[in-house]
C-alpha cells in the first residue's frame, strides 16, 4: 500500500469513526439528521458516498464541542479530522474529473 493509499483510507476510517460518533451521541445525531434532512435508512445507504464523508466530517468540524470530545475520544490530533476532510474531498474531485 503506497502511503497515499495509506492516507486515504485513513481519512475514510476517521470519517467513519465520526460518523459513529455522531449516531452514538443522541444530541449530536439529532442534530445532524435536522440539518442534513437524511434517515437512518438513507444515512445507511450513504457510507459508502465520499460526499457523505466530506458532510459528516463538516457537520462534526462545526461542533467545536463535539469535535474535542471526538478528538479526545478517539485520541486524535484535533487536525486530524480537516486533514482527513481535506483529502476525501481532493480525492472525490480526482474520481469525478479523472
Amino acid at each position: 500500500m503506497s502511503s497515499l493509499e495509506k492516507s486515504i483510507a485513513d481519512s475514510e476510517i476517521i470519517a467513519l469513526k465520526a460518523l459513529e460518533f455522531v449516531i452514538a451521541n443522541k444530541d449530536l445525531q439529532t442534530k445532524f439528521l435536522s440539518s442534513s434532512g437524511m434517515s437512518p435508512k438513507t444515512i445507511q445507504n450513504s457510507i459508502q458516498d465520499l460526499n457523505f464523508l466530506v458532510g459528516v466530517l463538516d457537520f462534526l468540524l462545526s461542533n467545536e464541542e463535539g469535535l474535542v470530545k471526538f478528538c479526545k475520544t478517539n485520541q486524535l490530533d484535533p487536525n486530524q479530522p480537516s486533514i482527513a476532510r481535506k483529502s476525501l474531498e481532493e480525492l472525490e474531485k480526482n474520481e469525478t474529473n479523472p
